[in-house]
């Protein structure tokens, strides 16, 4: 089936209620590489940040970074975050923006609230590359980030946190989807 249009395709995801998996086959990314996706929609952010919290309490408490103190630290600098940025009152700047830039369409969509764009929002499950970016980007230290945004990405990767993976997918850089048994081919 071919869609055409944004609200075509955000109806498509109005009859998801629960989790459902959706692969997006062909993204292309602003960096030049094509690959295909597989993700969790109609997950609640909310339910993830909840998870990785708890996995956070758990790992402070045993002491799972016990031999790594930049670890054990970044560990609690994320638990506070997500503290921090439940309350809307105590809630990041960066966070309330966030909200305020999107407006949910349902469990799946969502529109770029200046812009108009449709996204798809959800946990990435797994990406294959089909096409590398032509430059492969500086990472880590190459990058000039912190030691203590790298120690939050270990953490994160090593307690397997929800929300480090976490995406908005915008619809207009895939050319196919195939959810709940259809396949869509998007056109924009």
């Amino acid at each position: 089936m071919e869609l055409t249009s944004a609200p075509a395709i955000a109806a498509a995801f109005d009859s998801i209620t629960s989790p459902r998996f959706v692969s997006l086959l062909g993204y292309a990314s602003q960096t030049g590489e094509i690959a295909d996706y597989t993700l969790c929609v109609g997950m609640s952010y909310q339910s993830a940040v909840t998870a990785d919290m708890k996995a956070l309490q758990e790992a402070i408490s045993t002491n799972l970074f016990q031999q790594q103190p930049e670890l054990a630290q970044a560990a609690q600098a994320l638990l506070d975050s997500f503290a921090r940025n439940l309350n809307p009152e105590t809630q990041s700047n960066q966070s309330k923006a966030a909200q305020a830039t999107y407006d949910k369409e349902n469990k799946a969509a969502a529109y770029h609230a200046t812009t108009g764009e449709l996204y798809l929002t959800g946990y990435r499950v797994s990406k294959r590359v089909l096409v590398p970016a032509p430059e492969k980007l500086p990472t880590g230290k190459e990058r000039g980030r912190k030691p203590e945004t790298i120690a939050k990405e270990t953490v994160q990767r090593t307690l397997n946190l929800k929300t480090a993976s976490w995406r908005k997918w915008k619809v207009q850089n895939v050319q196919t989807v195939k959810a709940q048994g259809e396949t869509f081919t998007v056109s924009l």
